[in-house]
């Protein structure tokens, strides 16, 4: 059993595809962690997931239908309560309108899309770390971004 004091967080990993891919290599590469959990905000791909849900990918994959399968086993989980276990799609750029979110979700199998958790798993895959993506809802699949979160993410 793993002490409290064996636990090391690492700094935050954020931006798109060769960005986080070079940070996460570092973090990995030296830090040596055990595990690695990407967990931040997504946009909804299928009209089942909502604002404010939490999406847990049992694989990731991007544009070029690439996929990583992740080692997940959930028992139980309730889609009533706003969780989903599924597919996440990371893509380079900020996904804005309803109709290329509902497009992706469907010629990609996935839940939600993100920037970011293909490329960190591509590297703990590499590595032999254990990876583990968990994505809160900001926007579903029906809805535009909010300018503000674009703003948001400009900014980053």
């Amino acid at each position: 059993m793993q002490r409290d004091a064996d636990i090391r967080p690492c700094q935050r990993l954020a931006g798109v595809f060769g960005i986080v891919r070079n940070h996460a290599q570092l973090e990995v590469g030296s830090s040596g962690p055990a595990w690695v959990i990407s967990a931040g905000f997504s946009g909804g791909l299928v009209p089942a997931v909502r604002r404010g849900d939490v999406v847990m990918a049992d694989s990731v994959a991007d544009e070029r239908q690439n996929v990583l399968s992740i080692d997940l086993r959930l028992d139980g989980t309730d889609k009533t309560a706003g969780l989903h276990v599924g597919r996440v799609l990371s893509v380079a750029r900020v996904v804005v309108a309803p109709n290329e979110k509902q497009q992706l979700g469907e010629s990609h199998s996935a839940l939600a899309v993100d920037l970011e958790s293909f490329a960190v798993a591509e590297v703990c895959a590499r590595e032999k770390v254990r990876f583990l993506a968990v994505r809160v809802v900001s926007d579903p699949v029906e809805q535009r971004l909010p300018d503000e979160v674009r703003i948001l993410l400009a900014k980053n």
